[in-house]
């Protein structure tokens, strides 16, 4: 039997002086990529902002910094990982105005974040690089700034994205008219320099670490690189009670004794993505032989792959899937026992509630931690974690799963997660849960 809650709002509505040498997305078209390229935008740019008088006064020591913009109209993941650096920016400038800058559909998850004066959205469209895309993108760019941003005078823009930048966030740095412009060098990877050449000179200072480590720490060496301190690690999530009883009346068709699962079936990579009739089968098994409960979690994209998994599954399915906002669904996540799933936005967000995570990973153990899906970089964070990956990877990647679609995951087996779970099950649901045959 498969319930369905009523559904609720949608689940996310240089050649610089001070440069510090410290993702399946399409090449830019070549046509557009000069028109709108980094040198084309520097050049017009900084005759601009003179006219306007927005490059001189500004000041990048400590004592000095009165407005940060962060840009961060990335992942839903991306953004639940820099909620230590926005308390970091908070705590070592109490005084500064600060703006977030992120994507429409992930607003809901920061409306509420006591580190930021304002909340500020950007829609990228889509991915398209054609000329005339581009055009209408630089376009939207700099009506935004002209709107919100230059009014602002901001004396430093951050960009914390480590890995390439394919949205736009570089430029939207450059176009704020902020004085100082932070963010990672191109040639912090070789992927990144592929994508985001001639990226470099749209910032004041670039960090070029090459190291290997979770992006969280990542964005939080930007606080390093502004003279400032961290002051923690813990990842949060801004609820209002309004979330927390959406949440209980999709659950109060429960059973309050029994264990709740939270399973993510989706994910922004098809490559991540863990094939349906798995998951079907993964939760059949939970709900008969273990006696837990499931509740299907993610976005509205994802309702037609949930309807699927319902369809397969012989039990109680409770179909969640874009049936909540993001924060709705933090709360929901925060009242079960584990995250089961693939590696995306909603696997963050059960970490960021403090549970524990069963990830299903599409890179094998041998593949290189520095690949966009590695879990070293995009594990969760702070939380008892089991990872279930392929032993190696299949012929056509090496380093990680370079595939448009579900290839290396796709040696997950069932039964690989039936043995994960049973060896936490106690732990994570209580001493008298039993396997039954």
């Amino acid at each position: 039997m498969t319930t369905n809650p009523q559904p609720a709002d949608s689940y996310a509505s240089v050649s610089n002086s001070k440069r510090v040498d410290a993702f399946d997305a399409p090449r830019p078209a070549a046509v557009g990529s000069r028109i709108v390229s980094p040198e084309t935008t520097y050049w017009l740019g900084e005759r601009l902002f003179r006219l306007l008088g927005m490059r001189s006064g500004g000041s990048e020591t400590l004592s000095a910094i009165n407005s940060i913009l962060v840009v961060r109209n990335d992942g839903v993941g991306d953004l639940v990982l820099t909620g230590p650096l926005l308390k970091a920016l908070r705590s070592s400038f109490p005084d500064a105005w600060i703006s977030l800058l992120v994507r429409p559909a992930t607003r809901n998850l920061v409306e509420l974040c006591p580190y930021v004066d304002e909340v500020l959205t950007f829609d990228r469209k889509s991915s398209d690089k054609s000329t005339l895309a581009v055009v209408r993108r630089l376009l939207r760019a700099i009506r935004l700034s002209a709107s919100s941003l230059w009014r602002r005078r901001f004396d430093v823009a951050i960009v914390p994205r480590w890995e390439a930048d394919h949205f736009f966030a570089s430029y939207l740095a450059y176009l704020s008219g902020a004085t100082c412009r932070i963010g990672y060098s191109e040639r912090v990877t070789a992927h990144k320099q592929r994508y985001n050449s001639g990226y470099d000179r749209l910032f004041t200072r670039v960090l070029c670490d090459k190291s290997i480590k979770h992006e969280l720490e990542h964005n939080l060496d930007i606080i390093d690189c502004l003279g400032g301190t961290a002051v923690s690690r813990q990842l949060e999530v801004w609820l209002e009670e309004d979330d927390n009883r959406y949440a209980e009346g999709i659950l109060s068709c429960l059973e309050p004794e029994s264990p709740v699962v939270a399973v993510g079936i989706g994910s922004a990579s098809p490559a991540r993505r863990w094939p349906a009739e798995r998951f079907a089968e993964a939760c059949s098994w939970l709900t008969h032989a273990v006696g837990c409960q499931v509740v299907l979690v993610g976005s509205p994209r994802e309702m037609p792959l949930a309807e699927q998994v319902v369809a397969m599954c012989r039990g109680r399915v409770l179909n969640a899937v874009g049936r909540t906002t993001l924060r709705q669904a933090a709360a929901l996540l925060g009242s079960c026992n584990f995250y089961m799933g693939n590696n995306t936005g909603t696997m963050h967000l059960a970490a960021a509630m403090g549970r524990p995570v069963i990830e299903i990973s599409c890179n094998a153990s041998t593949c290189s931690a520095s690949h966009r899906h590695s879990s070293e970089r995009f594990g969760p964070w702070g939380v008892e974690h089991c990872l279930v990956q392929p032993r190696r990877p299949l012929p056509g990647c090496s380093d990680g799963c370079h595939k448009p679609e579900a290839h290396c995951i796709l040696q997950v087996t069932v039964d690989q997660i039936k043995t994960t779970i049973e060896s936490r099950l106690e732990t994570w649901c209580g001493p008298s849960m039993q396997i039954r045959p």
